[in-house]
């Protein structure tokens, strides 16, 4: 989400934080999201903020499509936003 825009991305981790089905240690979380969202240079968690709210136009009809019971925007938002100081620190 640093270096791209798709709506996938931010779904994707907000059902690894939110699905209580998947359990997943703190460590094993904070090393997927650095390669998902591998970083190069900048001011990467302030771009990252950014682009999550770009994605909110778009996440709706195109997660929908490939993941019906994915959460909403909102709430998946809210969920990775939380998490970002920590994974990045």
């Amino acid at each position: 989400m640093a270096q791209r825009l798709r709506p996938t991305d931010l779904s994707d981790v907000a059902f690894l934080i939110l699905d209580r089905k998947v359990l997943i240690d703190r460590d094993t979380m904070r090393n997927l999201v650095r390669e998902k969202f591998q970083i190069v240079g900048g001011n990467h968690l302030q771009r990252i903020r950014d682009n999550v709210g770009r994605l909110e136009r778009d996440y709706e009809s195109t997660v929908r499509a490939v993941a019906p019971e994915a959460v909403d925007y909102a709430d998946a938002a809210a969920s990775v936003l939380r998490h970002l100081d920590e994974w990045f620190s």
